[in-house]
């Protein structure tokens, strides 16, 4: 595949962060990656994201005016779109509530109850066993042949998501 072109979406603008504002969570600077692809006879924006993260999984409102830029930008694209990323909260979220409005929630939708890798995440110690805070959404029109979660090899602290798409 080749781009068709591609854009940052800034979610909270970059800042250098003193070591002491680390823990200052709703500073930390996001941002959505939206690279458009010809699929097909189809344009498909595909789009990655790590949201902020903070001391629990749960809704913050730093967390949900970062989810809720998120949210406006991708309901307002012309076209399909492939959005993928960790969000760092609970599927019950606001977050995951507004995207569930715009597409298909393949994780949820499989039943995924964890996509934090207990080999390599550091701060595994945090969470109850099965914490799913990663999402893998398609638009309405696009056709999803297979999805998996993806658990090896130990590529990250988190496992994978995988959909295969129909042209």
């Amino acid at each position: 595949l080749t781009p068709l072109s591609s854009h940052i979406e800034v979610l909270k603008p970059y800042a250098d962060l003193s070591r002491e504002e680390l823990h200052e969570y709703a500073e930390h600077p996001t941002c959505a990656l939206d690279v458009v692809f010809r699929f097909g006879e189809q344009t498909i924006h595909f789009i990655n994201t790590h949201l902020v993260w903070g001391p629990s999984p749960e809704d913050q409102p730093y967390k949900v005016e970062q989810g809720q830029k998120l949210y406006e930008y991708v309901k307002n694209l012309k076209e399909p779109f492939v959005l993928s990323g960790d969000f760092n909260v609970t599927p019950d979220s606001q977050i995951v509530k507004w995207m569930d409005a715009l597409g298909t929630n393949h994780a949820v939708n499989a039943g995924v109850t964890n996509t934090l890798n207990p080999n390599t995440h550091r701060v595994k110690h945090l969470f109850p066993d099965g914490l799913a805070v990663d999402f893998l959404y398609t638009h309405p029109s696009l056709k999803v042949s297979n999805f998996k979660l993806i658990d090896t090899p130990d590529l990250s602290d988190h496992l994978g998501l995988s959909i295969e798409i129909e042209a």
